[in-house]
Parts: structure tokens; sequence; C-alpha cells
């Protein structure tokens, strides 16, 4: 099964991702129920704190990659090979 046909198989049952994700949270102690009983502000501040530690762990990620890849996306050990065998002017 290719890429495409799986994010294709996710977009046509999306409603399926719901169930989903509510028995993810369910391991954690929050329930459907629970999360609905919550007062609106509460319903927010906790998005923004999922949305925070997304955040976080995105950035993690994407410095491990520059700190293995560097900016220019090269893997350092090569780049510094290269450096090491190029002709000095």
């Amino acid at each position: 099964m290719s890429l495409g046909e799986r994010v294709t198989g996710l977009w046509t049952n999306r409603r399926d991702l719901g169930r989903h994700w509510w028995r993810f949270v369910g391991i954690f102690g929050l329930s459907k129920e629970r999360y609905l009983s919550w007062r609106p502000w509460q319903r927010r501040a906790a998005k923004v704190g999922l949305a925070g530690v997304l955040a976080f762990l995105l950035s993690l990620f994407v410095n491990t990659l520059e700190h293995f890849f560097g900016q220019s996306g090269v893997p350092r050990g090569i780049a510094q090979l290269v450096e090491r065998r190029s002709p000095k002017p």
C-alpha cells in the first residue's frame, strides 16, 4: 500500500480518527465525557497546552536533525571530509 493510498484512506475514514484519539487520550485518564464536562476556558487551556507540547517536540526533532545534518542538509562528517580534501587557494 502506497503512502497516497494510506492518506486517502485516512481522509475517507476521518470520522474514525476521533475514536482513536479518545482511546489514546484515555490511556492518560481523560475520557471524552470528562473533557466535555470542563468549562470552555479549561478546554481551551488544554488545547493550548497540547499545542505547546507538540511545538516543543517538533523543535527537538528539528534541532536533532540540524545537529546531525547541519543547516545545509549535508551530514557534518561528510562536510568535514570535503573541507579537508579540497585544495586551499
